[in-house]
């Protein structure tokens, strides 16, 4: 007796024509949002890339840039340091400010100060311990910055030369401590604050979206 064969059935031979269409549309709605997915997916991936990439180039010029801005300042915090005329007017007891102002103005002539103020370094002050010093322009009395986080910082840490960071302030400072020469008059500090507009005013000119803070 010969054995009958089955009849294998078409795949979906069993749906009606109606369902047939329903079905096949719900498939290519399902592969047009799959291949959407990965559309987005792949564009969001190469989107992520392009900022990382932008922001890695950004980080790098604005640390090369403050690097620049910090090398600037120390060349000029050596030539106020090594300035022996510097030394000598905080070497001095004034007993008027008009004797005070007269030896004053010359000091600022001085090609190491006058030169100090860049676009690198926005302000070049001296705080020295000298009691007959009248606080005005470059010259502070250092009883003024006992509060500041720089003088923290230099008496904390006790080195000659320091970075100070203060972030309520978003101030870069440069310390110096004056010792080259002796001073009698007690201890004077050179700060330079760096000038972070330069910085900024860089950091914008790059092709990046957005502002620097």
């Amino acid at each position: 007796m010969k054995k009958s064969k089955k009849k294998r059935s078409a795949p979906f031979s069993g749906l009606s024509v109606m369902k047939k269409f329903v079905f096949f549309d719900i498939m290519m709605i399902a592969a047009i949002i799959s291949v959407g997915t990965i559309m987005v997916a792949t564009v969001m991936n190469v989107t992520a890339k392009k900022y990382s990439q932008i922001e890695k180039t950004v980080i790098s010029s604005t640390e090369q840039m403050t690097t620049i801005g910090v090398e600037s300042a120390v060349s000029i915090a050596k030539n106020i340091y090594t300035n022996e005329p510097v030394y000598d007017f905080l070497n001095k007891e004034f007993k008027s400010s008009s004797d005070y102002f007269e030896e004053y103005y010359p000091l600022q002539k001085n090609t190491a100060l006058s030169t100090a103020d860049t676009n690198i370094v926005k302000k070049c002050a001296i705080y020295t311990s000298n009691p007959t010093i009248l606080a005005n322009g470059t010259m502070k009395n250092l009883d003024e910055a006992y509060d500041d986080l720089w003088y923290k910082d230099i008496t904390k840490y006790n080195k000659p030369t320091i970075l100070s960071v203060d972030p309520s302030e978003h101030l870069l400072i440069l310390v110096r401590k004056l010792d080259y020469c002796n001073l009698e008059t007690g201890d004077s500090y050179l700060c330079l604050i760096l000038n972070n507009d330069y910085i900024k005013d860089y950091v914008n000119n790059l092709d990046f979206e957005g502002q620097f803070y």
